[in-house]
């Protein structure tokens, strides 16, 4: 959330980030198959100008360091669901 707060502001997409907060920080989580369709969601959201951050794994568990494991996209719902309609809630 701290990554992509900055970017927000970073984007200039304060109006996004005060209505994400102003509506309760709604958060939805969903599966993707691989790294490879994390990394092209967030290609794809960056590509439409959404406030985008990837985060890689530490490796302390059993996920390999360094892998993406979550990429988190901050927008409005129509332009969110462009890039993440295909994927399935978790």
């Amino acid at each position: 959330y701290k990554g992509l707060l900055a970017l927000a502001h970073q984007h200039q997409h304060t109006r996004w980030l005060a209505g994400f907060e102003a509506s309760g920080e709604k958060t939805v989580v969903l599966g993707a198959k691989s790294h490879v369709e994390l990394r092209d969601i967030a290609a794809a959201a960056e590509a439409m100008g959404l406030p985008t951050h990837a985060v890689c794994d530490a490796g302390r568990t059993e996920v390999e360091p360094g892998a993406l494991t979550v990429v988190g996209v901050v927008g409005p719902a129509a332009l969110v669901d462009q890039v993440t309609g295909h994927l399935r809630t978790l």
